[in-house]
């Protein structure tokens, strides 16, 4: 692992390597869908878990995603899948397309690069 910088949240290399940073961010998100797990064990999944993970979940997967937002990033996207695959009771080896789908979800590189395009937009109009 390379030496990180840490500036205001989001963490920097050298290189300005984002893999790191995702690596920091899908396991605080980890963190976060366990402790939903635990909550949700005793009482069964219900379908306001969606409004869970959009107001806990997706925040940190997609955090200063204004920067890196500009590349796919398959390992924030697993995690999302993999959630929606624990809520449908449904095995590894099914096609994700068709999860999302069954689930009424998007990628989560649909908010990301949505945000990536908004933040260069107001840094363009500022400019001119």
């Amino acid at each position: 692992m390379t030496s990180l910088y840490n500036y205001m949240g989001p963490l920097f290399t050298p290189k300005l390597s984002w893999h790191d940073p995702h690596l920091k961010l899908t396991s605080q998100a980890q963190r976060s869908l366990f402790a939903i797990r635990a909550y949700q064990n005793p009482f069964g999944y219900f379908f306001e878990s969606f409004k869970i993970f959009d107001s806990m979940v997706k925040p940190i997967l997609c955090y200063a995603s204004l920067v890196w937002g500009f590349e796919y990033v398959d390992i924030i996207e697993s995690t999302h899948t993999k959630f929606c695959r624990n809520l449908l009771h449904v095995r590894k080896s099914s096609n994700t397309c068709m999860v999302l789908g069954e689930c009424g979800r998007l990628r989560l590189c649909v908010t990301y690069y949505t945000n990536c395009i908004k933040y260069w937009c107001i840094t363009i109009n500022a400019f001119i």
